[in-house]
């Protein structure tokens, strides 16, 4: 109480215990817990809108947490202020693939026209060895 933590649970907690000092519009918190510790875990997990669950021997690790199927709604909810939840490496392998597609067809792709023009000329011979050495 002296530093204005809200309980979120602990046996024996009441509904009337939470939601005191940082005063949020329902007991998210507290009906997450109740339903990972007494009710439908699975189900909590599958429509908790970031991956939760917590690690086992056979997936020790804390990765992938951010669902995509969830964008959509914490884009809605949350309009900009999401930003400093995201896990931007998602975010840099995105921008990464763009550039790498952009890169790609204005290196390889547009110099194929120009090549099209001057291989009616005649002579492939060239060409065939630039890309037998690729």
């Amino acid at each position: 109480k002296e530093r204005l933590f809200d309980p979120i649970w602990y046996p024996g907690i009441e509904i009337d215990d939470i939601n005191h000092y940082n005063i949020l519009p329902e007991a998210y918190y507290y009906q997450a817990s109740q339903n990972i510790l007494f009710g439908e875990r699975e189900k909590f997990y599958a429509d908790y809108s970031f991956y939760v669950k917590p690690a086992t021997d056979n997936s020790p690790y804390f990765f992938h947490f951010f669902k995509w199927k969830s964008l959509p709604h914490l884009l809605e909810t949350m309009g900009r202020q999401w930003l400093p939840f995201i896990e931007w490496g998602y975010i840099v392998l995105i921008v990464t693939l763009a550039q790498a597609v952009l890169l790609s067809l204005i290196l390889v792709i547009l110099p194929l026209f120009s090549l099209k023009k001057k291989a009616a000329s005649g002579n492939k011979l060239p060409i065939f060895t630039y890309f037998l050495s690729l």
